[in-house]
Order: structure tokens, then sequence, then C-alpha cells
């Protein structure tokens, strides 16, 4: 909890001093740059779909996954993350209160114009068992 705690602050500072910062899982695998993408995309966050916290994902019908995002140095971002913060620290889940931080916002705006398929099929030789 603690190394996550300094994680955000630590991106919080960057925001704050006008950086905008491109946050990826270390398990993510890149194969090609999405900076041109990231940066083309309007919006003060722009991260991939996702459906943690399932009872959001219900509400919303996705969710917001934190495996790669990009943060700008906005009003809209910084107060996002003064209001996940002190609920991230008192429960120690970045995706579930950044989420409910989100939740409580009332001019979120999904998608900008982007479109997403509805399913994913994937080759046979892919599917889960």
């Amino acid at each position: 909890k603690a190394v996550w705690a300094l994680r955000y602050l630590l991106l919080r500072a960057l925001l704050v001093s006008g950086v905008t910062v491109l946050q990826c899982d270390v398990d993510a695998i890149m194969l090609r740059n999405p900076i041109p993408t990231l940066v083309a995309t309007t919006g003060d966050v722009v991260g991939q779909r996702g459906t943690f916290p399932f009872r959001i994902n219900l509400s919303w019908g996705s969710t917001l996954c934190f495996g790669v995002i990009m943060y700008r140095p906005t009003v809209a971002t910084l107060g996002w993350f003064d209001l996940a913060l002190p609920r991230f620290y008192e429960i120690g889940d970045d995706q579930s209160e950044f989420q409910r931080a989100l939740d409580a916002c009332s001019l979120v705006v999904w998608n900008h114009g982007q479109t997403w398929p509805a399913t994913v099929k994937l080759h046979r030789s892919l599917k889960p068992k």
C-alpha cells in the first residue's frame, strides 16, 4: 500500500508541475508505439476500457483500466486525483477508489468519438479452456 501511495503522490506532483504522464503496468506488452494514438485522442485522461470494479461496470457498461493510461495535467485530472487519493489511502485499492471517484463526478464524458468493438473474437487456439 505504501509503494502505491508513493506512486500516486509522485504522479500528482508531476501533474501539478504540468507534465503529461503515461502510466503502464509492468506486464503491459506494446506491439507498437501507443503514444501517437494517445496524444491524438482528446480528453483529460485516456486509457483502456476495463470491467473492474464490477458494480460500476454494470452501471457504466465499462470502467477505466489503468494498465495503459495517460493523464493530462488539467484542472479536471487534478480534481479527480484530489477526490480519489483520500479514498485510496483509506481503502488501499487504486482501481476501485479511482473508479468510485469518477462515479462521483458529474462531468465524465466517455469515448470522445472513439468507437469500440462490442466483442472481441479470439482465434480458437487462444480461447480460454
